[in-house]
């Protein structure tokens, strides 16, 4: 087994819970508009918003259509009478107040640095919203550099994301990293796109159904102790 002296460290779902902070968010944004948030509007949110940024990934929409389409989808099927443009900024400022790590999260991280390991962190998601969460995060101080897609202008699993990546890193080459994320369609799709060693963080066992195969599974980030 290689080690490997550069983590590229996936956010949501791998080391923060963006579930809750996108339930959070939605409920709060809501609220502020005089609409209550029920079990219903929350999963069918998170289910067009998921579709969404999946259509995002393989190049069929635009993120500035997505963060508007969302909500334009949400109010025509539960009939509000909302504008997605402005709930949108509601949303997002509501979004951004949700920077909840995963329990052992801070361990691990703080862990991996004392070891010597560099992390970074490689998310798909929006400056400003990515921005104040990890403001909020008691181990910011672990990365070296956050990498948001919206600011280099492209998102993962696109080459061009991970070419920037690579660009701000020229003491290291693709073979002394590793990407670790939760997503088979963005993270281990776009390491081996890049030709960077992926490690899926799959703690839920599901079964792989992409046609890129990690070169590393785990189900726990304790795990990640052996790459180093």
């Amino acid at each position: 087994m290689k080690t490997y002296p550069v983590f590229l460290m996936d956010a949501d779902e791998t080391l923060f819970d963006f579930k809750k902070a996108e339930a959070e968010g939605l409920k709060n944004a809501l609220a502020e508009h005089g609409i209550a948030c029920t079990p219903e509007i929350h999963a069918r949110y998170h289910k067009i918003n998921d579709d969404l940024w999946k259509q995002l990934e393989r190049g069929e929409v635009t993120r500035e259509k997505l963060l508007i389409e969302r909500f334009v989808k949400l109010a025509a099927e539960f009939s509000f009478a909302l504008d997605a443009v402005a709930f949108n900024q509601t949303y997002m400022r509501c979004l951004g107040e949700g920077s909840f790590l995963f329990d052992g999260a801070e361990e691990i991280c703080r862990g991996l640095c004392a070891r010597g390991a560099k992390l970074y962190i490689v998310t798909n998601g929006t400056a400003p919203v990515q921005h104040r969460r990890f403001a909020k995060c008691p181990v910011t101080e672990c990365f070296e550099k956050i990498f948001i897609s919206e600011e280099i202008g492209a998102a993962k699993p696109e080459l061009a994301f991970f070419d920037r990546v690579l660009a701000e890193i020229p003491e290291f080459g693709r073979e002394e990293m590793l990407i670790v994320g939760d997503s088979l369609s963005s993270d281990i799709a776009g390491g081996s796109i890049a030709g960077i060693d992926t490690c899926w963080y799959n703690p839920a066992g599901k079964a792989n159904t992409s046609p890129h195969s990690p070169t590393y599974e785990i189900r726990s980030l304790e795990e990640l102790y052996r790459f180093l």
